[in-house]
């Protein structure tokens, strides 16, 4: 565990500086973090503890408590909801530190637990031969992952780019409601993922069931948040309310197709077919922010049509390729 927080860290503060200083390349308008040395320390402080968070996650993973990620995203999710409130003040880069401030108590909850409950004890040490042992597996999990999430992490940016900074801001509290919602999935499958590991003769049925667990438990949270969630984007001003509220829907209802496609990553997983992830997983990203670059100019409630729309095509593809490959 300490090696591999090691390797990461580093990695994330090379990325970010990496980041920060192409942003006159590929976003003039973010290229004002390069001007203030407190934004470029803690931008990379942040950056890593998000890092940080991930390699948590996956050491709970490990140890079969996924229960603890459940207990570490919910308190990442609430705290991304109540700190904007506090910090928007501070303008856009107030809105960015209280999401990355959630992210790093998230990070220190599950270090504590870590401690507490399994006996951690961190440590400057590196494991070379630990870290190659992992390298192929972790390498190719790595680019699965970061194709998976790049819709998410680059939309706000071609937003930004491509319509405004108002309209950025309205996705990016949608988005954050929606990551709370993405908290049933993520522990679904990630319980999926430690079961699986551990008995791979039962891994279709552990699939099957996980997915009767998302239905039962998203889509109620989903009409929760399609009926009432107005209320929620008024904690942020009437303007949002007004602005987001049929996006938020149009995005809430996606989670549930976001959820389907997450397990068929998990199973991919299972099954060791990291190829077949990178594959999958480079598709819909290319889809999803294909089909937003052509509908952002249309504006915010279009670009949620084309984030659903993309997770609807996700799905369908992930569900014959599974049929072909008789992975269900």
């Amino acid at each position: 565990i300490n090696s591999v927080i090691h390797v990461v860290f580093v990695a994330s503060i090379v990325l970010s500086l990496l980041f920060i200083g192409g942003l006159r390349i590929f976003s003039p308008k973010l290229a004002f973090l390069q001007q203030n040395i407190i934004y470029i320390i803690s931008f990379c402080i942040f950056v890593a503890g998000a890092s940080l968070n991930t390699i948590i996650d996956s050491t709970f993973m490990a140890y079969r408590v996924s229960e603890n990620i459940l207990i570490k995203n919910t308190v990442l999710s609430i705290l991304k909801l109540v700190l904007p409130l506090f910090l928007v003040f501070f303008g856009s880069y107030g809105i960015f530190s209280s999401v990355a401030i959630a992210t790093l108590i998230s990070g220190i909850v599950g270090i504590i637990i870590l401690i507490f409950n399994f006996n951690f004890s961190p440590k400057l040490t590196f494991n070379k031969e630990a870290i190659k042992e992992m390298g192929k597996f972790s390498g190719g999990n790595y680019l699965a992952g970061f194709l998976s999430s790049a819709p998410g992490l680059l939309l706000p940016i071609l937003i930004v780019n491509g319509h405004s900074s108002e309209t950025a801001a309205y996705y990016y509290v949608s988005s954050m409601i929606l990551g709370f919602l993405m908290i049933i999935s993520q522990s679904t499958t990630q319980s999926l993922l430690v079961e699986g590991s551990h008995d791979t003769s039962a891994i279709r049925q552990h699939f099957f069931k996980a997915l009767q667990i998302i239905f039962i438990f998203l889509i109620p949270a989903i009409l929760m948040i399609v009926l009432f969630g107005n209320f929620i984007l008024h904690a942020f001003g009437k303007n949002y309310a007004l602005q987001s509220f049929a996006f938020l829907r149009i995005m809430s209802i996606s989670a549930i197709f976001m959820a389907m496609s997450s397990l068929g990553n998990s199973l991919l997983r299972l099954y060791h077919k990291i190829g077949d992830l990178i594959f999958l997983n480079g598709i819909t990203a290319v889809i999803t922010l294909g089909f937003s670059y052509v509908f952002i100019p249309q504006g915010l409630i279009a670009i949620g049509w084309a984030w659903l729309l993309s997770q609807i095509i996700s799905v369908i593809i992930y569900g014959v390729f599974l049929r072909w490959k008789n992975l269900i």
